[in-house]
């Protein structure tokens, strides 16, 4: 799983980290990555993943502690809308493109 946190306004990627899952931990790791190098952000924008929004589903996640920990409003798209995490997705598209081509290796 590659976490990548982009910024919204630049499209700038301002961490990304590589993790076994999509967890909290990995979530928390590249946005502490990210504050180390930018500072603490306004809000931070996610998807409805289960590890990045349980608040949705009424409960209390380790990322929402930590944001709120340091004053960030944490923000989700509407379920559903995938198109606020749009730029995201484009970002990726590039990579996708390339990662079925014969130059990489076969494992």
């Amino acid at each position: 799983m590659i976490f990548q946190l982009i910024d919204d306004h630049s499209r700038y990627a301002l961490a990304s980290h590589v993790a076994w899952g999509e967890t909290a931990e990995a979530a928390i790791v590249v946005f502490d990555k990210a504050v180390a190098t930018h500072g603490v952000p306004q809000r931070l924008l996610s998807d409805n993943g289960s590890a990045l929004n349980p608040p949705r589903r009424g409960l209390l996640g380790q990322l929402v502690v930590h944001l709120m920990a340091l004053g960030v409003e944490p923000i989700t798209g509407k379920p559903y809308k995938p198109t606020t995490q749009g730029k995201n997705e484009r970002f990726h598209q590039p990579c996708s493109a390339t990662s079925t081509s014969s130059h990489w290796p076969p494992t």
